[in-house]
């Protein structure tokens, strides 16, 4: 499951760097937010209004589709990855793990960005303090020149501490943004 960045565009082209996953008889499924940023836009800012769409979404794949809620594995980008993170490590849906891509380093925006400030969001990091992340693996892509890198590896640390299996990818000359060959990078880090 796939969620989007903040300011999402529609699914099919969110969805897009992600669908090579679809050659290996796997179902992609990419929820739009409910919250509207902007005309064309989605975010997950509102985290109860967040948490009832994942919860919609998993009822939806159980009842309608018979999807194994235990296979799941949550993805995104952004604020999207942050999320992924965020519903995994508060166990609030079953999932085998996140593979978070650039993600950022809150679950809803700070008054601060990123740049000004030294650590990631007391909020984020709270909750990864007080969650049990034992039996969960994860996978972070991210790049060495993103802006959160420093709070993401940070935040990282914290899971390892709380029983994380898992890997910290830093791509080379990488900003926010999906690396190069992404496609292959979901391949391994699926495979983990």
């Amino acid at each position: 499951m796939l969620f989007h960045q903040r300011y999402g565009e529609h699914p099919l082209l969110s969805s897009e760097p992600w669908t090579s996953i679809l050659t290996r008889s796997m179902l992609l499924a990419v929820p739009w937010s409910s919250q509207v940023y902007a005309s064309d836009g989605r975010c997950w800012d509102n985290l109860e209004s967040s948490e009832k769409d994942v919860s919609w979404v998993f009822s939806e794949l159980r009842t309608r589709y018979g999807v194994n809620l235990d296979r799941i594995v949550l993805g995104g980008f952004s604020q999207g990855g942050a999320l992924s993170v965020y519903v995994a490590a508060k166990k609030l849906v079953p999932c085998r793990g996140f593979v978070a891509v650039g993600p950022s380093d809150w679950i809803v925006p700070e008054e601060k960005r990123a740049v000004e400030r030294k650590g990631p969001s007391a909020a984020f990091a709270s909750l990864v303090r007080s969650s049990d992340c034992r039996g969960l693996r994860g996978v972070i892509i991210i790049g060495d020149k993103d802006p959160f890198l420093s709070k993401i590896e940070e935040l990282y640390a914290l899971m390892l501490e709380r029983g994380l299996d898992g890997k910290l990818l830093v791509e080379p000359g990488l900003g926010h943004e999906y690396p190069e060959k992404f496609g292959d990078k979901l391949r391994v880090a699926m495979d983990f």
